[in-house]
């Protein structure tokens, strides 16, 4: 099968962590399921201060929940937009009530909480888990029958290798004013 490129597209599913509990951010479901969860005084643990897990904190914070934001590198989206704006984001959530806690490792997700690295328990009533994706790569494991077959067919002939498309982004380079009011 002659091909000048190809692209494997197999689409991601959300990462989980050992205990298995915990809502996911995948589909408006799961949204709306979460949502109905959030009410004032309500303790959120959210495990992962990347686009997902900081937006959700916010928000829930806005709805008058007490949320917990627990992030393993230094301050928030460091690797997308860096430590200078990553520390504007953290200080952001601070101001609004956010308990930010970095440098911190998310272990499990128990029955009323998590479990940190050191063995810590910190308490809450829901666990949001946004501590990115995996790509769903299974089936090219299994790699017989049919799928074998493609492999075969992709691979006959062609000096040019498949490409698997993950997260394509650009660096940030925008400068931020942080105004004080």
């Amino acid at each position: 099968m002659p091909y000048d490129g190809l692209v494997i597209a197999t689409g991601v599913r959300p990462r989980r962590l050992p205990g298995g509990g915990g809502h996911q951010l995948r589909t408006l479901d799961d949204a709306l399921a979460l949502r109905e969860r959030l009410r004032p005084g309500r303790r959120l643990m959210v495990v992962g201060a990347g686009f997902l897990g900081a937006e959700a904190a916010a928000v829930a914070r806005k709805l008058g929940c007490d949320v917990t934001l627990l992030e393993p590198a230094p301050v928030p989206l460091v690797q997308a937009v860096g430590n200078e704006v990553g520390q504007v984001l953290a200080d952001v959530h601070r101001d609004r009530g956010v308990n930010l806690r970095t440098g911190v490792t998310v272990t499990e997700v128990t029955e009323g909480g998590v479990r940190l690295a050191g063995g810590e328990t910190v308490e809450g009533d829901e666990v949001l888990v946004a501590v990115g994706s995996s790509p769903n790569t299974d089936w090219l494991a299994a790699r017989t029958g049919p799928l074998n077959r493609l492999s075969e067919l992709v691979h006959a002939g062609q000096k040019r290798q498949p490409l698997g498309l993950g997260q394509v982004r650009q660096p940030l380079n925008t400068r931020i004013v942080r105004e004080e009011n």
